[in-house]
Order: structure tokens, then sequence, then C-alpha cells
């Protein structure tokens, strides 16, 4: 938590990208999140926008498309503030 409060509370972001240092990040990466980022503003039904698919193929779906998961993708994600104060701060 302490990087996240200083993030979220100090400089008031609107959320987090977290990345796990060994993710090497395509040229879409930070274009990805802007464009999830108002979904997750406008969905509270939605946790966060992650930018890993274990099941991912490069040949094949729809590469505009973004699907909802029961699970945690994990490795590269966008914490939204709205997560952080009502679910993970206190904590």
């Amino acid at each position: 938590g302490y990087a996240l409060g200083y993030a979220l509370d100090f400089f008031k972001a609107p959320g987090v990208i977290v990345v796990e240092d060994d993710l090497v990040v395509s040229p879409d990466f930070f274009s990805y999140f802007a464009a999830a980022a108002p979904a997750l503003e406008r969905d509270p039904t939605l946790f966060l926008a992650s930018a890993w698919n274990d099941n991912g193929f490069s040949e094949s779906g729809d590469a505009g498309a973004l699907r909802r998961s029961l699970w945690f993708p994990g490795l590269g994600w966008l914490l939204p503030r709205r997560l952080w104060e009502t679910e993970l701060k206190a904590q």
C-alpha cells in the first residue's frame, strides 16, 4: 500500500497502472488503458482493467474488444481510485 496510497491520495491520480517487474509491455499498452479507463469509471461492477490474457492469441479474436473475466489475470492492470477508496485503502 504505501506507493499506491501516495499516488492515489497525495497526487489524486484517477487510477494507477500496476506492472509486475518482468512484464514487457506492448506498444499499445498505455493507449489500451486510456481506452479502458472510462468503462471503469462508468461501471461500478468492473473491478479493474487488465492487459494480460492467459488465453489470448494474436491470430484470433477481436483486437478491439474488452472482455469480462471472473478471475484476476494479473501482470499489468489499472487500479481505479474507486476500488482503492472503497476496498483497499483501509486494509
